[in-house]
């Protein structure tokens, strides 16, 4: 909670279910925003392929999975969306399925505005200034207009973005929108804060291929003198063999998430022989 009339924050956390909450209770009558970002896939996490590897093992249990979320997703958009006083709301995702984030939008606003008694209650899409200058953008879909879908904001960390994969859109009221757009001459970015940074492709000024590591010890000094590179195979002179549950380095990737993502992967290994060997019992 921001008062208007001071600098100062004051935070009143309200532990409860979001969907029980009243929008019409009169303690929410101060509350203009809201910042949804609910439970998700998590498709996005670029560090756990754990996740895509379940999906992948699993794809019934997948759709359905993905089915009950973007349910739930709908029906906390369209709650947020129900608070009569509020006017502004940011509804975001750690995921990149359109189930959860295209598709969700695209419900939302269809079923509320067909609902809506006042025009200026309906709800529209709008594009914050702050990232004009991010290329990747939303997908078109049921619903969805291209100039709707260019409002979205979307990031992949598998395609280039040096982030995890991400989704934002942004909603205003029609009458603020309207109100917004007359005041700032037919304009339809929303302009940051003073003091907020604006993205200017700074993301698009790294190469997509390069990745910063640790600075390397002796001892890795030493093996990268003893290593030479065979057109796009990599060997080791004298290279002894390699030791029974031992963990190969991963050029270019910090010791610490090496070694996290190598044990990612034996799970998966691991989980993958339980699953031939329970298909087996079962014949």
């Amino acid at each position: 909670i921001v008062p208007a009339v001071s600098n100062d924050v004051a935070v009143n956390v309200i532990h409860q279910d979001f969907l029980k909450v009243d929008p019409q209770d009169t303690k929410y009558n101060h509350v203009k925003c809201i910042l949804l970002d609910p439970s998700c896939s998590g498709s996005g996490i670029v560090d756990s392929p754990d996740r895509l590897a379940d999906g992948a093992e699993n794809p019934a249990e997948e759709k359905k999975r993905l089915e009950n979320l973007s349910n739930f997703q709908l029906i906390a958009l369209k709650r947020a969306m129900s608070f009569p006083q509020v006017d502004r709301i940011v509804y975001s995702t750690c995921s990149i399925n359109e189930q959860e984030n295209e598709y969700v939008v695209s419900l939302a606003l269809s079923e509320y505005n067909s609902e809506a008694n006042d025009g200026n209650m309906e709800w529209v899409l709008a594009s914050p200034d702050c990232l004009s200058g991010w290329k990747r953008r939303g997908h078109v879909v049921d619903g969805l207009t291209k100039d709707q879908a260019n409002c979205l904001i979307r990031c992949d960390g598998m395609d280039g973005d040096q982030t995890n994969g991400f989704f934002v859109s942004y909603f205003e009221r029609r009458g603020a929108y309207i109100k917004r757009r007359h005041a700032r001459g037919n304009d339809n970015l929303i302009k940051p804060p003073n003091g907020v940074d604006v993205y200017d492709g700074q993301y698009d000024k790294m190469s997509s291929h390069t990745i910063k590591r640790a600075p390397m010890n002796s001892q890795e000094e030493k093996s990268t003198r003893n290593t030479k590179v065979e057109g796009t195979k990599t060997t080791k002179k004298n290279r002894s063999p390699t030791k029974p549950g031992a963990t190969e380095k991963m050029v270019g990737v910090p010791k610490k998430k090496a070694k996290k993502l190598a044990w990612k992967k034996k799970q998966m290994e691991l989980r993958k022989k339980r699953l031939e060997k329970k298909k087996e019992m079962e014949k």
